[in-house]
């Protein structure tokens, strides 16, 4: 190493050092630290597919990561400054090897972020020479830190000390190695990008009241359908529901007066219903079908759909789709606006020999009025922080460890339910998915939000959801559903801006993991609702071999093609309408290998699920963002296990079906703390809307998680599919009162049934106290009529039921032994 610079006289004494002489210096290399660290940034957000395609997004993610950055850049640029130049001025060596070589190590830790940084954000060997390379990292802190050594010998010479050392040189490095970075970067975490919301404003569908019919066909005026141009999952042709218009048809309504300046759009699609098309080619005749929107008497849109006999073998689905309006944007509008929809016969009218003018289903989809409304980003905190609901579909409380099972089937969950609050005694608003789903992100008993059958199994547009409340607050909001009900042709993607769904059949989540983690990467820097709809303990059983290995899985022989569904098949069959079959009936059916085999497969696939939950609540980990993420965990029901000699699940009301899990966890959560009061998971969606800053207006019983432990709790369930005294198709209704559970049957005609039974002493529910205790049960049937009452008066006006999508898709699933009348 060089001997130390030549001194002037007025400084005889190398030795002799003020902070002066170093804290400029650190100042300006704590500035250029903080600039690369951020580039270094930016390129490793390229390199991991990250970057957002918005500069304004990116730059705004970048600022809110400065105020650290510099923080850190800040303390090992002056510490490392006085080290060197102490270190320099006692041994009189420009670079003394053993502090030059600290202080590019503590560099190093800057710019590659090793180890304070979180995982994500970290540098790794990419063998390459690009900047995010921790290699490349490390020579450039080699240099960063010789450049240091030479500085403060620069700062001897008079022409640079103004710049190097002393009072002046420490206010212009302050200035612009800290101060002006600092404020440009507060001023761009300040100025967030703004995101698209569509909100539905007004749908017609749900107020038909509001169409003025100018001309329809006798007996077949306008009315509301369900509409499916094809069942081909991989174009735009699914359900929607629809204004039926047959042909020729006219009907005319005034786009409803709103006081706020908004931007408003109608949002409509024309589409022939499939029924159409397949009586086309049997009659061997072509029609055209024309539709077109006027606005104020002006068209904005036409199109004329022809419906072609098809030839044998020869299938173009590309040929069957919705036709949006606008380009699926929608078409301009103001209140006031008078809108025309028009229905007509281009050619073939003349012709249509055997096609009845009932088969004539054709008309406009999704027709609602939708307010455009920019509002801007927001960063996640304690005080307002992240939210992922995760729904486990078909998983029964009781075969998770965490709730006291004695295999280990969820360590991940046991963890999570160690950090905050354990609901023991939780309860589904159904025994089946849609309408469990639908309360889970609404807030609203089954009968209150109307999905309750195959018949209502689509949720209406004016319902506020949970997403929709956050999107208010400023969250991004993303949907990964593995269940292929939950899907945009029912609405469960209303308020998500991300909406990922299995079309056709279930997803098991290895094949979304990647997906939900990428989105995690890429929106780390906002406040987010992420919903993840996982299905890994439903059927089809798919175990992750680790988790079949660690728990010991071994199929046994003879295992059909089809597994649990194939063997739920043959116990329907046999049992019939049996109203005294049980396990022991079972037992003749099943052999105890592949009872077994039932049971362990069904809990290797809850392994399954909870690993994947493992792996993102590590992703949030890495990502630093633990400490301001909620994390909420639940299920849309159980499954019958051979409990009363049955698989499946949707026809009782039993534990085995509706007592779910329900775990909630983060800031401002208490942790390791469980719950007996029993409660329904509806209530999840007021409570993360609170814990959101939000509101749900017409659910008031959000859960105060600071003291949840207080009260009885009551809870209220039904079925349309249920089973009773052999009896297929009733309408089940279960209401919990404290430690009391009545089950009741209540046909449209008739009296009453009921069960009832005490729940402390009788947890499974085995011993009907209805006759022993008949003064209980009735007061609580009273009490439980009261409550559908009320839920039923509140309910939508409108109900929409499966169209020939969704009935290919329930048979497709094993679900067609309840979807025979399904459909049109």
């Amino acid at each position: 190493m060089a001997d130390i610079d030549d001194i002037s006289e007025a400084e005889p004494d190398a030795r002799q050092i003020s902070w002066l002489d170093w804290a400029p210096i650190g100042l300006w290399g704590a500035g250029l630290l903080a600039v690369v660290r951020v580039a270094i940034l930016a390129a490793t957000s390229q390199r991991t597919g990250g970057v957002d395609p918005d500069v304004a997004r990116l730059g705004w993610d970048l600022a809110g990561e400065f105020p650290g950055v510099l923080t850190q850049a800040l303390v090992v640029g002056l510490a490392s400054a006085a080290l060197l130049s102490g270190a320099r001025a006692n041994t009189g060596v420009t670079l003394p090897l053993a502090p030059f070589g600290f202080t590019a190590l503590l560099f190093w830790s800057v710019l590659s972020g090793i180890p304070l940084a979180p995982d994500s954000q970290r540098s790794v060997l990419t063998g390459e020479l690009v900047l995010d390379d921790a290699l490349v990292q490390g020579v450039l802190a080699v240099l960063l830190a010789a450049a240091y050594g030479f500085s403060l010998g620069a700062a001897r010479h008079p022409r640079a000390r103004i710049f190097l050392r002393g009072a002046p040189a420490l206010a212009i490095a302050a200035m612009v190695g800290a101060v002006l970075p600092a404020t440009y970067a507060w001023r761009v975490a300040h100025r967030a990008p703004t995101f698209e919301r569509r909100e539905v404003d007004h749908d017609f569908l749900e107020h038909l009241e509001d169409l003025k019919v100018i001309e329809s066909v006798p007996d077949h005026g306008p009315g509301l359908t369900v509409i499916t141009p094809v069942v081909a999952w991989e174009t735009d042709s699914g359900d929607k529901p629809a204004l039926r218009m047959t042909p020729p048809c006219t009907v005319e309504f005034t786009v409803p007066d709103r006081s706020e300046d908004a931007e408003f759009f109608l949002r409509a699609a024309a589409g022939v219903d499939k029924r159409l098309y397949n009586r086309v080619t049997q009659a061997g005749v072509t029609i055209g079908v024309e539709f077109a929107i006027d606005i104020n008497g002006d068209n904005r849109f036409a199109e004329t759909v022809d419906c072609e006999p098809r030839e044998k073998g020869v299938w173009d689905p590309t040929k069957q789709v919705w036709h949006h309006a606008g380009q699926g944007q929608g078409l301009a509008v103001a209140p006031g606006d008078r809108i025309t929809l028009r229905t007509s016969l281009a050619r073939g009218a003349d012709e249509l020999g055997d096609i009845a003018t009932e088969d004539l289903k054709l008309g406009f989809g999704g027709l609602v009025l939708e307010r455009v409304v920019r509002s801007p980003r927001k960063r996640a905190s304690v005080q307002a922080p992240n939210i992922v609901l995760i729904v486990m579909d078909t998983l029964r409380a009781d075969r998770m460890s965490s709730y006291g099972y004695e295999r280990p089937t969820t360590p991940h969950l046991d963890l999570l339910a160690s950090r905050g609050i354990l609901f023991e005694n939780a309860y589904s608003t159904s025994s089946w998915t849609w309408p469990s789903t639908a309360s889970i992100l609404t807030g609203l008993a089954a009968d209150a939000h109307g999905v309750t059958s195959n018949e209502s199994c689509t949720l209406v547009r004016s319902l506020e959801r949970l997403p929709e409340v956050l999107q208010d607050r400023g969250y991004a909001t993303a949907a990964f559903a593995c269940n292929p009900l939950i899907s945009p042709e029912r609405y469960f993607d209303q308020g998500f801006e991300h909406f990922v769904g299995a079309p056709d059949r279930f997803w098991m989540t290895e094949e979304i993991a990647p997906q939900v983690l990428k989105w995690l990467d890429d929106n780390r820097g906002l406040r987010f609702f992420l919903y993840l709809h996982l299905a890994d303990p439903h059927t089809p059983h798919l175990p992750h071999e680790k988790e079949a290995e660690r728990l010991g899985l071994v199929e046994p022989g003879g295992i059909p093609e089809g597994g649990m569904d194939h063997f739920a098949g043959q116990l329907r069959e046999r049992a019939g309408d049996d109203p005294t079959w049980s396990q022991a009936d079972a037992d003749s059916v099943l052999s105890a290998a592949h009872q077994r085999w039932i049971s362990e497969v069904y809990d290797a696939s809850v392994a399954t699920g909870d690993r994947f939950v493992g792996e993102f609540l590590k992703r949030i980990d890495e990502l630093g963002l633990t400490d301001r993420t909620i994390v909420a965990f639940t299920s849309d029901h159980g499954e019958e296990l051979l409990d009363r000699g049955r698989l499946g699940h949707g026809h009782t009301l039993y534990p085995e079906l509706v007592h779910v899990p329900l775990m909630i966890t983060g800031p401002g959560i208490p942790a390791g703390v469980r719950v007996e009061t029993g409660i329904s998971n509806r209530h999840l969606a007021p409570t993360l809307a609170t814990l959101g800053g939000g509101r749900m207006d017409r659910i008031p019983d959000a859960l105060f998680l600071p003291n949840v432990r207080t009260g009885k709790g009551s809870a209220f369930v039904q079925t349309v599919k249920g089973i009773w005294d052999g009896d297929r198709r009733q309408s089940l209704f279960g209401h919990r009162d404290g430690d009391w559970y009545l089950q009741a049957r209540l046909p449209e005609k008739g009296e009453p049934a009921v069960r009832l039974f005490q729940l402390r002493d009788d947890p499974q529910q085995t011993f009907d106290l209805a006759k022993a205790q008949p003064e209980r049960a009735g007061s609580m049937l009273k009490e439980l009529q009261g409550l559908l009452e009320e839920q039923r008066r509140t309910a939508p006006r409108t109900q929409v039921g499966a169209g020939a999508g969704a009935a290919e898709t329930l048979k497709g699933i094993g679900y067609g032994h309840d979807s025979e009348e399904d459909g049109e």
